[in-house]
């Protein structure tokens, strides 16, 4: 693997992590202000991140998601399309 494809990987990676601390974040600012929302026993915000941001694994795809995610919080259209994946019975 030359060290272009590893330092792509890595940032990959790293921004996969960010994006799945920023949910969780956000869902605790959520879970705190909405009336009695909990996640489904089971669920893992690893896991719908997975199904619902990370198909198109480009940096910029990524980034983006997590751009908007911080700049946005719960008004996030990301976190819209997760909450919805989530509460809507996956």
């Amino acid at each position: 693997m030359t060290l272009l494809l590893l330092i792509n990987e890595l940032t990959i990676n790293a921004l996969k992590d960010k994006i799945v601390s920023q949910l969780k974040r956000i869902w605790r600012v959520y879970r705190d202000t909405a009336v009695d929302v909990n996640l489904p026993t089971g669920v893992n915000l690893q896991e719908v991140a997975e199904r619902l941001f990370f198909s198109d694994a480009s940096i910029q795809c990524l980034n983006q998601i997590y751009v908007d995610l911080v700049n946005q919080s719960t008004q996030s259209p990301h976190f819209a399309q997760a909450l919805d994946y989530v509460l809507g019975g996956m």
